[in-house]
């Protein structure tokens, strides 16, 4: 009998330990989630940003080019 209640007693230690283990990975996992979603939202946000800066590059791009295009045809005297 004190062997069964010694096993009993071991059995509800691990228990004890595993739900104790349980909650700590659900707030670790709880966390990351939130960590992820705010990884997320900056990542949309940045996309956007580089968007925005890719398209004023080529507005930049292709205005220097028309420049440079329109004074070398001036330079040239070909109109």
């Amino acid at each position: 009998l004190a062997d069964a209640v010694v096993s009993i007693a071991r059995a509800e230690e691990k228990i004890a330990a595993l739900i104790e283990d349980t909650r700590d990975i659900k707030v670790a996992v709880n966390n990351t989630y939130e960590r992820l979603h705010d990884v997320e939202l900056a990542t949309t946000k940045n996309t956007s940003d580089l968007k925005t800066l890719n398209k004023f590059f080529w507005i930049i791009a292709s205005a220097t080019i028309t420049v440079a295009v329109s004074a070398f045809v001036v330079a040239e005297g070909v109109i």
